[in-house]
């Protein structure tokens, strides 16, 4: 998984019924930090409690996708797992995955999740995910994601 040495949460230092993980902000190249994040509730929840900048147009409740019809206001919460690791999530339901391959699917991989829809689980201790700028095709001079997402 992609760690910044020099801003890394040490996973023991979370909370019981906690876990601490890190935001990796692909359009600045900067690291967020959260360290308390309450199992259960959304990786968007725990984001937003800690300032973690997201664009999520909705404020992490949903439904624009109701008001274009195609989920595209919807992807301001996409994030990259990192490789291999999504299987400490429920899997994506018919909503989310319907949701991720019309809003993003210029920058959609196999561990793309929308925050607002996954869950925090223990499994996720010590993560850092990618926070993947929409507005950035794969193609554009400026995309330089790690290679761990």
């Amino acid at each position: 998984m992609f760690v910044n040495p020099d801003t890394f949460v040490n996973p023991d230092e979370a909370e019981p019924g906690t876990v601490s993980f890190a935001f990796y902000d692909m359009r600045t190249a900067k690291t967020y930090h959260v360290k308390d994040a309450h199992i259960g509730e959304t990786i968007l929840e725990a984001a937003q409690r800690n300032n973690v900048p997201f664009d999520a147009f909705c404020g992490g409740i949903g439904g624009l996708e109701k008001d274009r019809g195609d989920g595209s206001a919807c992807d301001g919460c996409h994030i990259y797992f990192p490789i291999n690791t999504t299987n400490v999530a429920e899997p994506a339901d018919p909503w989310e995955s319907h949701t991720l391959e019309t809003a993003v699917r210029n920058v959609r991989k196999n561990q793309s999740r929308l925050a607002c829809m996954v869950e925090v689980t223990e499994g996720m201790n010590g993560f850092t995910f990618a926070m993947v700028p929409s507005d950035f095709p794969p193609e554009h001079d400026s995309w330089n994601p790690p290679k761990e997402f």
